[in-house]
């Protein structure tokens, strides 16, 4: 779901960090899978109530959907003084999940290309994961 920036406000309680977590005792990050389909069912629910039929198309042609919330520039453009122009400063971009759709796919798809995990039991200081490479460990 593109320009995040601009829709974020009709969900405040989505989770605005980013989608990795360390793993004890691992220097590498791990993509949480668990809070990407949290935020897809979040942002299905409001596409659903706001734009049903984009919702039902997407669901006609495809068997598994998930809803990524991205910004390319993590802000909008703004008039500037001087020339009345819109623009964007640079110091003032920040990209939102940009990179987390391809992320997912090779989660998904490739085979240990891209480490990830799912949550499992609730949430505490610690998760336990189990990775899409059969390990397991504690977020």
């Amino acid at each position: 779901m593109t320009k995040w920036d601009s829709w974020k406000e009709l969900l405040p309680d989505l989770r605005n960090d980013d989608p990795y977590s360390k793993l004890d005792g691992n220097k590498c990050s791990v993509l949480n899978l668990s809070a990407i389909e949290s935020a897809s069912q979040k942002l299905k629910q409001l596409l659903a109530s706001l734009c049903p039929e984009i919702v039902s198309a997407a669901e006609s042609f495809a068997k598994d959907l998930t809803f990524i919330p991205v910004s390319a520039t993590g802000v909008s453009p703004e008039v500037d003084g001087e020339t009345g122009t819109l623009g964007i400063r640079p110091g003032d971009l920040r990209p939102y999940w940009v990179e987390v759709p391809l992320l997912h796919a090779l989660a998904l798809h490739s085979k240990g290309l891209v480490q990830a995990g799912t949550s499992s039991g609730t949430r505490q200081a610690k998760e336990s994961v189990v990775l899409n490479n059969g390990t397991g460990g504690t977020l």
